[in-house]
């Protein structure tokens, strides 16, 4: 009699932002890992004069050893032989009623790109038949579905670089197939098919649907079982089974690709493969036995495995460096967080680079990004970045943003925000964006200077200063036809090798507070923008208003005056001296700079007037910045009333002595 016994995979999910922060297995260039395999089989009598000549489980799970992982051991319990491609227990005319079995082993793993350091031409064209079984279409790979083939011919359209077509796919189905574990309660697991069409699914149906798609173009690829690690909370253990795929690359042999864990062109050392096949729905253990009046109940594999020792941290071949493009704005504003990575390794280099959660910010686009560089290759990756506009109003806050990639590498930026900041819009960031985009995808762009200046950072608005641009190309390519653009206004000039030039602009409209402009220089095969950034001030301007006093009083009275000085101006004027001129009597204020409206209260006696109608003055007198004097004066006219004979005689008098 004759028996398969099928592993199901439940495979683990990564959690990029919990390893990178919480857990270092990831961040080790070498591992060694025990890895432990056990089961066993029931043997039911069903009577007692049975027989049972011989049982055998073949187990065809077990550590392969490729460039990246190495068994130091293979023990067995029972002993156990390899046939084939099987481990072979054997059991000869066993009289327990628990066959047990075992395979322990301890396994060297290193976390290591393929380097490929040449491009390999798509499509592929006079495959050895050795790799032939890996194009064909099984049960669950069905690439004859058209939307599995249309989608991956969409993708692989004009691309003549094999290992961009495969990241390029891979990403897809990173990023359009949602891991999923609902399918895990399924009796078996799903087809590609099934899995473009309902948008989700587990690791290996995620590998099966990528797989499908890369033998739809003619690009071998083959499937992967393994054991893995994850921090996920949706798993009770750390280790599990896993699946991935690998995808044959001439001249190169087989390279990982893992698209649940967003491994694209490689995989981390806690990956422990065990078998790779044609298709995904293939046996773990087959049971073969020989007896009467006996039946066997087979139960399904143990995997777990743990560290043994860890090797050095990885050394990356890549830099990370981050930048926020602005560095304050407002609640409700857009912000840029551009990330560039240099490839400084001699072959391809598959990266995901992720970005930190903050309370107060979120993203347009997804948390992590794929890139793929070629050798010694610089790639940008783009966040638009939202602050909430919700925040406490009186409050300024800082937010980090820590930029990193699963190898721990890792670049912060800071910005800040707060209600009276500019705002930025969607457009203007977008704007930003697409510069920098074109920037980075043309050839020269780094073989040419833009340095832009204005004559005054700080000026009224009355004012026009001037820019100036100065331009100069240190490649050993001479650059015509250079349009050097600010807004609606260009000049065009060309620069030899190691030529520099100067070209300036008058200011156009600006607006008080703070002013950014942009010139552009660009070509055929250049690129490049500067950022002027001033602030324009008008002159500082202070409105006596709201004048409260009483016009008539009887003399010996007291009267309160009331008034308001207006701030109308966004420079604040300085040293600002108020005077209040009441007949003999003056009432000064002083003000070493005047930030908002501010009330005035005056407090006095009709004794100080000397005059039946009294002539009250009120002035200011401020300056600005640079030393120049402004004033301002509002009067109005208070009577004495009910005045006797001798209060008239008082006053008379009052004038005469003065």
């Amino acid at each position: 009699m004759f028996k398969k016994t099928i592993i199901l995979l439940l495979c683990l999910l990564i959690i990029p932002l919990a390893i990178a922060e919480t857990d270092e297995l990831y961040t080790y260039e070498e591992l060694t890992l025990h890895l432990n395999i056990d089961s066993y089989i029931d043997i039911e009598p069903k009577t007692t004069g049975y027989q049972l000549n011989y049982v055998k489980a073949n187990l065809e799970f077990y550590p392969a050893e490729d460039y990246r992982q190495i068994p130091t051991n293979i023990d067995t319990e029972p002993f156990a032989t390899k046939v084939g491609g099987l481990i072979e227990f054997e059991w000869e005319n066993p009289i327990e009623t628990k066959l047990e079995f075992e395979l322990d082993s301890n396994i060297e793993t290193k976390s290591a790109y393929v380097e490929v350091n040449e491009k390999i031409k798509f499509p592929l064209l006079d495959l050895p038949s050795n790799v032939s079984t890996y194009l064909q279409e099984t049960d669950l790979i069905d690439y004859s579905d058209s939307s599995i083939r249309n989608t991956a011919n969409s993708i692989a359209a004009g691309e003549d670089d094999l290992y961009v077509v495969v990241f390029d796919i891979a990403k897809w189905v990173n990023n359009n197939i949602e891991y999923d574990l609902n399918t895990v309660t399924a009796e078996a697991s799903q087809p590609a098919s099934w899995v473009i069409e309902n948008k989700y699914g587990v690791c290996d149906e995620m590998t099966n649907l990528f797989i499908a798609m890369l033998r739809s173009i003619g690009v071998p690829s083959r499937f992967v079982t393994g054991v893995s690690y994850t921090t996920s909370e949706l798993f009770t253990e750390n280790w599990g089974a896993h699946g991935w795929a690998e995808v044959y690359f001439p001249e190169y042999g087989w390279i990982p690709f893992d698209v649940t864990y967003n491994q694209l062109g490689f995989i981390d050392a806690t990956h422990i493969k065990l078998k790779d096949t044609a298709d995904s729905d293939k046996t773990s253990v087959n049971y073969e036995w020989s007896g009467n009046n006996v039946n066997l109940l087979v139960h399904d594999l143990e995997i777990s495995a743990r560290v043994i020792s860890k090797g050095e941290e990885l050394t990356a071949p890549y830099t990370l460096d981050a930048e926020i493009i602005k560095t304050t704005t407002s609640f409700g504003s857009y912000n840029l967080l551009e990330v560039t990575v240099q490839n400084n390794a001699n072959y391809y280099i598959p990266l995901t680079v992720f970005v930190s959660r903050s309370e107060g910010l979120s993203y347009l686009e997804d948390y992590s990004q794929e890139v793929l560089l070629l050798p010694n290759e610089e790639g940008k990756l783009f966040w638009t970045v939202i602050v909430d506009d919700s925040l406490l109003q009186q409050y300024e806050y800082y937010f980090d943003i820590r930029a990193y990639t699963l190898t721990n590498e890792s670049e912060d930026v800071v910005f800040q925000s707060r209600k009276d900041y500019r705002y930025y819009s969607l457009e203007e960031i977008n704007e930003i964006k697409e510069q920098k985009t074109e920037e980075s995808e043309k050839v020269y762009s780094d073989d040419v200077y833009l340095d832009c200046g204005i004559e005054s950072e700080l000026f009224y608005i009355e004012e026009t200063p001037g820019i100036i641009c100065s331009i100069s190309n240190v490649g050993n390519t001479m650059q015509e036809n250079i349009g050097i653009c600010y807004e609606d206004e260009c000049k065009e000039l060309s620069l030899s090798i190691a030529q520099e030039d100067i070209v300036e602009f008058g200011l156009k409209e600006v607006i008080v507070g703070t002013n950014e402009i942009f010139i552009s220089a660009k070509n055929d095969d250049i690129s490049k923008s500067d950022e002027i950034e001033f602030v324009v001030i008008d002159k500082p301007s202070v409105k006596i208003s709201d004048i409260n006093a009483l016009t008539e009083v009887g003399l010996g009275e007291n009267m309160t005056i009331n008034f308001t000085l207006l701030k109308q101006s966004t420079a604040n004027p300085l040293n600002a001296e108020v005077n209040i001129e009441i007949g003999n009597n003056n009432h000064m204020i002083t003000y070493v700079e005047l930030f908002q409206d501010e009330p005035v209260s005056i407090n006095m006696n009709s004794n100080d007037f000397v005059k039946q109608e009294n002539l009250i003055v009120i002035s200011i007198e401020f300056s600005d910045e640079y030393g120049n004097s402004y004033n301002e004066q509002q009067t109005f006219v208070v009577e004495l009333v009910n005045l006797s004979f001798w209060d008239k005689v008082k006053l008379f008098i009052k004038r005469i002595i003065m």
